[in-house]
């Protein structure tokens, strides 16, 4: 998994630099704002790099305490949010985040047993490929505009 996504954020498979299956990259004009936690660092950094590449600033947090720490002194336009922490998992991190906050999560997981616990929440939740998570940001912004 981490080399597939090497590959791709890398530049080094078809699409190259900072394309996803030949489309442009995100409008630059206004950079979206997205902290992502994932206690995982591959993770973290592989997702991190694609989402700069679609011309998004980004921060990320190890873990939830982490996390709940840049909430408190930053404002983010996206949280996408690993379901499976040690310390807390993000559906507890989801209910401890301020109301602005909750608007724009995006659960990011690959267990399908999770889904259920995550239905409660009205959020989108996206499995571990990196298309899937930058098209539910764009539909995210789509609905903003």
């Amino acid at each position: 998994m981490a080399k597939a996504i090497h590959r791709k954020v890398s530049g080094s498979g078809e699409e190259g630099g900072n394309r996803i299956h030949g489309r442009p990259p995100i409008e630059k004009t206004k950079k979206k704002r997205v902290l992502m936690v994932d206690d995982e660092y591959l993770n973290r950094a592989a997702i991190s790099r694609l989402l700069k590449s679609e011309g998004m600033q980004v921060q990320t947090a190890e873990n939830a305490q982490k996390a709940l720490e840049l909430l408190g002194k930053e404002e983010f336009d996206v949280i996408v949010l690993d379901f499976d922490m040690p310390d807390m998992n993000g559906l507890e991190l989801f209910w401890k985040m301020g109301e602005n906050n909750k608007k724009n999560t995006i659960f990011y997981t690959s267990s399908e047993d999770e889904s259920g616990k995550m239905e409660k929440t009205g959020r989108p939740r996206v499995g571990k490929k990196p298309e899937l998570l930058i098209l539910e940001i764009e539909k995210m912004e789509a609905k903003c505009s």
